[in-house]
């Protein structure tokens, strides 16, 4: 089988939540302790240097544990399998494979080359079906890239990352919804959600400044070689960065930050009112609605007078 697709520069990869679905089915229902993972072809297209990836199926695979050399997959369920999918969706090409393992195997560089045949550079997906954080993307995808030495020797092919999303249509963000309602906290509010989105943030943020400055500790301390064009991104992230030395700035920043916390303020005080005025019309229900008006001196009481000084 010929590949059907251009070649195209992908820049990023977008993983529809039906892939990630087959994929831990999958995985759950052929992985057994003889073999550890299982394999797949991805479908999809190329639009603007993006690889979407709508859908999946499972081949079949089989390897050695114990030489990673020996491995096979069935090319003839692949051509079945895709001829009765054009059937269906006719713009859906074979733009790669996955792997139900968050790493890559010995012969994964193998596999990848047989892939080839298929598209012209097919997209690897590795796949964490065992993830336990819901807040992480549990695939990342590679492409095939050829290293050129300096000294002579041939050339080495290896696996570049690209950055890699989750990305739904409309009919599929209701699918989803309907999936997670029975584990979704419906009493969660907007609020919560948002501060909890942002702890997992700036988590996953501290996170990644360590790793940034864990490299940099071992290029300097000859760990590691220099890498023009990691420290190139991490130059223009330092460029991105708030000069705090302008007076503009740091009034601008203090400005908005006393906004904000004036904000809260008003909110939680208007809360608090409010919940006030609830808490007394749940203590005199009949007064409140029998007699809006105030009482004449005949009619004053002392829970009247503790009732109409609250307002």
């Amino acid at each position: 089988m010929l590949s059907e697709t251009k070649r195209v520069d992908i820049t990023k990869a977008a993983v529809h939540p039906i892939v990630l679905l087959s994929i831990a089915d999958h995985h759950n229902r052929v992985v057994t302790q003889r073999q550890k993972r299982v394999i797949g072809i991805l479908l999809g297209d190329i639009y603007k240097g993006q690889a979407n990836i709508f859908q999946c199926f499972g081949v079949p695979f089989e390897e050695d544990s114990e030489d990673p050399s020996v491995w096979y997959f069935d090319t003839n369920f692949i051509e079945e399998m895709y001829s009765l999918h054009k059937k269906v969706t006719l713009k859906e090409k074979i733009i790669g494979w996955y792997s139900s393992l968050a790493t890559v195997s010995p012969n994964d560089l193998e596999i990848h080359r047989k892939m080839c045949d298929y598209c012209p550079d097919p997209i690897f997906l590795t796949t964490d079906v065992g993830a336990s954080d819901p807040h992480e993307i549990p695939a990342c995808a590679f492409l095939g890239a050829e290293r050129v030495r300096k000294d002579g020797q041939p050339i080495v092919t290896s696996f570049r990352n690209i950055p890699t999303t989750v990305e739904f249509l409309e009919v599929e963000e209701i699918g989803v919804e309907h999936l997670l309602r029975d584990i979704k906290d419906v009493d969660m509010s907007a609020i919560g959600c948002t501060l909890t989105n942002s702890i997992h943030g700036l988590a996953a943020l501290e996170h990644r400044l360590r790793a940034i400055s864990q490299y940099l500790g071992d290029v300097i301390d000859g760990k590691l070689q220099i890498d023009n064009e990691i420290l190139g991104v991490i130059q223009s992230i330092f460029n991105l960065l708030p000069n705090f030395e302008l007076k503009e700035t740091v009034d601008s920043l203090n400005t908005k930050a006393d906004d904000a916390t004036f904000m809260i303020f008003i909110s939680q005080l208007c809360r608090s009112v409010v919940s006030l005025h609830e808490l007394v019309n749940g203590r005199h229900p009949p007064l409140a609605a029998t007699d809006p008006t105030p009482p004449t001196p005949d009619q004053i009481t002392d829970e009247s007078i503790d009732y109409y000084n609250v307002f």
